[in-house]
């Protein structure tokens, strides 16, 4: 059974739903180690995979079982917080969500590409509940620039066991530097906000910027962890899936909940990538997701 809750108060289109597979009473439980919150960002690529070869992939796209693949896969790092980058349409990332037995909350995209209705749009999934949810949450405008966040960017407010947590999911624009740094002078002010509000921020997605870039260091100088760290000519890389080159894919965060990165990593195993030894081999996405556990309790 599928229970959909539509938060009052909602802002825009931003939709929240509680999405649960078997489950009554409106809440997920969380499968993590407890105390843990293990948050992952997947550029998903439509749920269309990737490879050398396309034709094992489409047939299992033409099969539908790849929302079943990606919840099989993702399920084995127990997730509690999921940013999706890539998603084709809203039901897709229901039918994920309640697959995983989590909350979600979708974001439409600026961008009608592909077709798409909804543009390249993203979501948030959650093992907690959603509180608020709102798209391109701007403090200078309520009518987003044509130009803007072509992708999206959404705001999502988790109420977790160790305090409210503010998830700022994000895709940033691929093609121009100037385009990125805009969309962060709409972005950070908001982070900030609520950092002084007392919450935890977590900013997460494909941001599309290297770590040597003009908008990582606007990231770092607003007071964001970076959860990889390190130096950039020895930070993971996270696309493409095939052969990583560049690392483009980031998890940061801000206030309380910064100071317990327990562990982060690129996961660049399992079917997030191919192997090169079989050229039947796909993966899930072009992209490599990005795993970071925070330890409050630690």
């Amino acid at each position: 059974m599928m229970k959909n809750e539509k938060l009052t108060g909602l802002v825009f289109t931003a939709v929240v739903v509680a999405a649960m597979a078997g489950c009554t009473g409106g809440e997920a439980e969380s499968l993590s180690p407890a105390g843990d919150i293990r948050v992952i960002t997947y550029n998903i690529r439509s749920f269309e995979g990737y490879t050398r070869n396309w034709d094992r992939c489409n047939d299992v796209v033409k099969r539908g079982q790849m929302i079943e693949r990606f919840a099989l896969e993702l399920s084995l790092y127990d997730p509690t917080i999921i940013c999706l980058q890539e998603v084709p349409s809203e039901a897709s990332a229901a039918r994920l969500a309640a697959r995983l037995g989590m909350h979600y909350a979708h974001f439409k995209g600026g961008w009608k590409s592909k077709g798409w209705p909804e543009g390249i749009s993203g979501a948030v999934l959650s093992k907690y509940p959603i509180v608020e949810a709102a798209p391109h949450p701007s403090l200078n405008w309520t009518q987003r620039p044509k130009d803007l966040f072509t992708r999206f960017w959404g705001r999502a407010v988790l109420d977790t066991p160790t305090g409210r947590v503010a998830v700022h999911a994000m895709h940033g624009y691929h093609k121009n530097a100037q385009v990125r740094l805009r969309e962060l002078a709409e972005v950070l002010p908001v982070v900030q906000k609520d950092v002084e509000a007392g919450l935890s921020v977590i900013l997460l997605g494909d941001l599309n910027h290297r770590p040597d870039s003009t908008e990582y260091r606007r990231i770092a100088s607003a007071g964001m962890i970076d959860s990889l760290g390190g130096p950039a000519d020895t930070a993971p890389l996270t696309y493409a899936s095939i052969k990583p080159v560049e690392r483009i894919d980031y998890i940061w965060s801000a206030g309380p909940l910064s100071k317990h990165v327990s562990s982060a990593k690129v996961l660049f195993e399992g079917t997030f990538r191919t192997n090169p030894a079989d050229p039947n081999s796909y993966a899930l996405s072009d992209h490599l997701p990005v795993l970071t556990v925070f330890s409050p309790s630690k």
